[in-house]
């Protein structure tokens, strides 16, 4: 079920799965509030609309945690190409090497909701039913 990898260790886990995999991973955070509402009130709305699959098991959980006590979250662009969290991003290795696929990054003008994940989820094969618009009350 749910993968948690820590921050460290995230790029040697997704090579670990070899060449022409792809991983899907959600850089966050238990600290911040926005990626709490992306697991406990997004992620069921979102299974809910998944066939066969869970968020839980597609997308696994790298702990940024280290990274917001040394201060150090602009690592992030560095290591994965995002500028904020949290952030889901596609992830493929290649020739033994990692090539970031595609991302999607919280934004504070623009939050992160259930249509956003699925149609992420879409662009990555992941999701194949129709995004409905819907207004979401904050």
């Amino acid at each position: 079920g749910y993968t948690m990898i820590e921050y460290e260790g995230a790029k040697q886990y997704v090579l670990s799965h070899g060449n022409s995999s792809t991983t899907f991973l959600f850089f966050c955070s238990h600290n911040n509030e926005n990626c709490n509402y992306i697991e406990d009130t997004l992620y069921p709305d979102v299974n809910k609309r998944l066939d066969n699959k869970n968020m839980n098991t597609l997308i696994d959980y790298v702990n940024i945690e280290p990274l917001e006590d040394s201060l150090k979250t602009e690592n992030l662009m560095a290591d994965w190409s995002i500028n904020n969290y949290p952030a889901f991003v596609s992830v493929s290795v290649i020739d033994d090497q990692l090539v970031i696929n595609n991302s999607l990054v919280w934004n504070s003008e623009s939050p992160i909701n259930t249509n956003d994940i699925l149609a992420w989820l879409q662009e990555n094969g992941q999701y194949e039913g129709v995004i409905t618009q819907q207004v979401l009350m904050p």
